[in-house]
């Protein structure tokens, strides 16, 4: 049995590409395991059909020198309270008794102490303090004793003082340095952590060899050449985006993951694409033979299994009958929907329906209520994958209204464009070229200026009040998922490993 190590630097827990091409290799017969990095809502293996996924925690070496940093300032610390400590027992608790011990000689009617009365004293001198202690012998002894109880109590605290100065300075000191040195080395943080991957996921390589190395996206990829050079065997590149063109990078960050690009990607011994602008784009820009394409396609569903034509309803509870226009996804500041929310304005006898979540989603709720459109307009929760489908045919018209803030986003060719395609829905979306490339190439929808709510209205009543009827889009979708769907896309998976062997 041929086995495949595949690499993705998430936790694996809801990577529809990721597991879509696992699942098909594993049902091809392939013994498949998938490392991803542990966190707090995942375990470090699971099985999950016939998927190993073992994940790996973050242990990146910047991470070990402040652990050991802090360690070692909470150390000194430590240190300071023990030898004040000893030194309040030398210099105060032992001398004291000492004395009091010889006083009480030269007074042979003083009654002594009972047992029980020192294991109080002890007891008070480990529990409550030197102060009681003192006050003890002082309600108890003569006056003699009282005057050295008060030069022992003014040494005390003294030395009080003097661990508690030590100890503010020490901690602005380790505070200073700590942050300094953080402030430093987070410089450095994604590419310590990718290495830390690489270190982590080449030792278990090592332990259980395998004939492919799958790795996923520019940071996955890095761990796929190290077992090919460790063990044999072959590297694939996925490339899941345009990485080098994602919002969020710095221009030097894009410049550094260029270059890497650039040198591992030639390296590869096959490269696969989500779409053919990226595609095209990938292989002018670093010479290569054109990426072979495996679109994010979801499997084909069977809607016979549930019957029920009123999910998204049920879910959301909008009037029964309304047309509605979905958005499904995350809410994130790229996506236009401050622009979606607004075009509602210009829309009548519909109603927009948001599933999903993200942080913005206060944002949106509010713009919502601002605009009065809170009756037109509807937020519910995300679906379960493998159920997603069954809520989307629930709506009329699929949307996706996604900003131009980078060479990525334009080139985006979304897992929820196809989603819409195989519930049937009609689609718009950005004048994007891969959107374009599918809705008007197969006639299922209408795309428009994301920058403009009014565009955004105007696609969408073109849809609901145009010409072309939305049962006619409906129907060429129909025809659409006959070409997008993932069992097309799982032969090209499957061909390409075939090359390879």
């Amino acid at each position: 049995m041929k086995k495949v190590a595949a690499f993705v630097y998430n936790n694996c827990k809801n990577d529809a590409r990721v597991l879509k091409e696992a699942s098909t290799l594993v049902d091809a017969g392939y013994d498949v395991r998938i490392y991803a990095i542990l966190d707090k809502d995942t375990e470090p293996f699971e099985i999950r059909n016939g998927i190993r996924i073992i994940r790996v925690e973050k242990n990146p070496v910047h991470y070990r020198i402040l652990r050991s940093v802090r360690y070692f300032f909470a150390g000194i610390r430590r240190g300071i309270r023990k030898t004040f400590f000893l030194l309040i027992r030398l210099f105060i608790i032992y001398p004291f008794r000492a004395i009091s011990f010889v006083l009480r000689g030269f007074n042979s009617s003083e009654k002594s102490e009972t047992s029980a009365e020192k294991k109080g004293i002890v007891n008070r001198v480990r529990g409550i303090g030197v102060v009681r202690f003192f006050r003890y012998y002082f309600r108890n002894r003569k006056v003699q004793l009282a005057l050295f109880g008060w030069l022992f109590i003014l040494l005390y605290y003294l030395l009080r003082f003097l661990q508690t100065t030590l100890s503010v300075i020490l901690n602005k000191v380790a505070t200073i340095i700590i942050e300094t040195l953080k402030a430093m080395l987070m410089l450095f943080h994604r590419p310590l952590c990718f290495i830390d991957f690489y270190n982590q996921t080449k030792r278990l390589i090592i332990q259980e060899p395998a004939d492919f190395y799958h790795g996923h996206d520019l940071h996955g990829f890095p761990a796929a050449l190290l077992g090919r050079k460790y063990t044999g065997g072959n590297a694939i590149y996925d490339s899941h985006e345009l990485y080098t063109e994602m919002s969020g990078l710095s221009k030097s960050e894009r410049f550094f993951y260029r270059l890497v690009e650039k040198r591992i990607i030639a390296k590869a011994d096959k490269v696969i694409t989500v779409n053919k602008s990226i595609a095209e784009e990938l292989a002018a820009r670093y010479n290569v033979p054109e990426p072979t394409i495996i679109l994010n396609c979801p499997p084909k569903p069977d809607f016979k299994e549930n019957s029920k034509q009123d999910l998204l309803q049920e879910k959301v509870g909008y009037p029964t009958g309304s047309k509605v226009i979905l958005y499904q996804g995350g809410y994130s500041p790229s996506r236009g929907l401050p622009n979606l929310i607004l075009s509602m304005k210009h829309i009548e006898g519909a109603i927009m329906v948001f599933m999903g979540w993200g942080k913005i989603e206060e944002e949106l709720r509010k713009l919502v209520a601002m605009e009065n459109l809170s009756d037109k307009i509807y937020f519910t929760g995300p679906a379960k994958q493998e159920e997603l489908l069954y809520y989307t045919k629930g709506a009329d018209i699929g949307v996706i209204p996604y900003q131009f803030i980078g060479l990525n986003n334009y080139y985006c060719s979304p897992n929820k464009l196809f989603e819409y395609i195989n519930a049937n829905v009609a689609i718009v979306a950005s004048d994007f070229p891969e959107l374009k490339r599918v809705i008007e190439g197969y006639n299922i929808g209408k795309t428009f200026n994301p920058e403009s709510s009014e565009s955004i209205a105007k696609a969408i009543n073109f849809i609901l009040n145009g010409d072309i009827s939305l049962d006619n889009m409906k129907r060429n979708t129909i025809k659409a998922a006959v070409e997008f769907n993932w069992e097309n896309e799982a032969k090209k998976l499957l061909s390409l490993y075939n090359q390879l062997q």
